[in-house]
């Protein structure tokens, strides 16, 4: 049994309104009665990776962050969907997951993702990966791959511009994250 559209706009309502956990609660239950509902678990991934990334630290973060990790695993490794974009978001969130967890091994999916679709998501997603290993210097490419690939549209240079000012923020290049600030601002 596939998750109904009531179903997943109730949970993109609890996302969007800041209720992760109450969506994390309805899908633990619900994959406990539905265990074969593969989407349902790569949802509950989802919510797992970002609650933990939201609220967690030390060893329970550890815990969620390969709980969640098995779950894209298993989803992926026994193809357990073939609906693409649900394989190409668990791809994406196994690579981050990993790369939190300090597993080289994220390079390559993020690698094989972005070759799969060359896309402004698919370049920041693979620099994001980058920079939680800590190679700055190929996390900056990446970023700045983004951007070439935004071309003129609005939405993917507002993606590709947030991402480099976050680096520099986080880089401390006061100059470069306000050159950044400024073209976000223009861009909003």
């Amino acid at each position: 049994m596939a998750l109904s559209s009531k179903i997943k706009n109730n949970l993109q309502t609890l996302n969007l309104s800041g209720k992760r956990k109450k969506a994390l609660s309805f899908l633990r239950k619900y994959i406990n009665a539905h265990r074969n509902d593969s989407e349902a678990k790569l949802k509950f991934a989802w919510f797992l990776y970002h609650v933990t990334l939201d609220e967690e630290k030390g060893k329970k973060m550890r815990k969620h962050l390969i709980e969640a990790k098995k779950i894209y695993e298993t989803v992926l490794k026994n193809k357990l969907t073939q609906d693409k974009l649900l394989i190409m978001n668990a791809r994406i969130c196994l690579a981050q997951i990993m790369a939190i967890l300090g597993e080289k091994e994220a390079i390559k999916i993020a690698r094989e993702n972005f070759n799969s679709q060359k896309s402004v998501l698919m370049s920041n997603r693979l620099a994001d990966v980058y920079w939680r290993l800590k190679n700055q210097h190929k996390a900056l490419w990446w970023f700045k791959k983004s951007e070439r690939l935004a071309g003129n549209k609005k939405v993917n240079l507002l993606m590709a511009k947030l991402a480099l000012l976050n680096f520099y923020k986080h880089q401390s290049k006061k100059g470069l994250a306000e050159k950044y600030q400024k073209e976000v601002s223009k861009l909003m």
